[in-house]
This record gives structure tokens, C-alpha cells and sequence, in this order.
């Protein structure tokens, strides 16, 4: 699993059946999302943010080669084994 932070547009009107939310999550298979900008639910002008995300490393490949999206950084997530 990779761990990135990665530059996205809103999609979404902000209505209760079509929130806002990161284009790339509509775009990607993430595992998880979060806004890191801490901005409040308002499409920004220019309609461009950031979240962290997680994803497979095959996911990763496919965002990092995408020019609708830049990467800011990206690391590996160790595998935790429970006992």
C-alpha cells in the first residue's frame, strides 16, 4: 500500500445526494481519502485541493502517470502482520 498526498479538484454540487468530494476518489480505487487542506466544504476558485490518500501500489502508478493530478509525495505503508 502507498500513502501520497496528491493535488485534486472537487466534483459534486455540495447537495446531500452529491456531495463534494475529490475528483480523483471518483476517478480511483482509493482505500481511503482525507481533505488535508482543512478548507471548509466550498469549492475553492481555482477548484483545486489536497487529500491524502491510500491506494495499491498499482493504483499509485496509474495516478502518478495521470496530468490531472500531481503528487506532492508519496511513500510505501509497512504491512503490519498481527500475531
Amino acid at each position: 500500500m502507498i500513502r501520497a498526498q496528491i493535488t485534486t479538484p472537487w466534483t459534486g454540487t455540495g447537495a446531500a445526494d452529491d456531495e463534494n468530494r475529490p475528483h480523483l476518489a471518483g476517478a480511483y480505487a482509493l482505500s481511503s481519502w482525507t481533505d488535508v487542506t482543512g478548507q471548509q466544504n466550498v469549492v475553492p476558485d481555482p477548484n483545486l485541493y489536497t487529500v491524502e490518500i491510500t491506494c495499491t501500489q498499482a493504483v499509485y502508478d496509474a495516478i502518478a502517470a495521470d496530468p490531472a493530478y500531481d503528487v506532492l509525495w508519496a511513500e510505501p505503508l509497512e504491512e503490519r502482520i498481527e500475531p
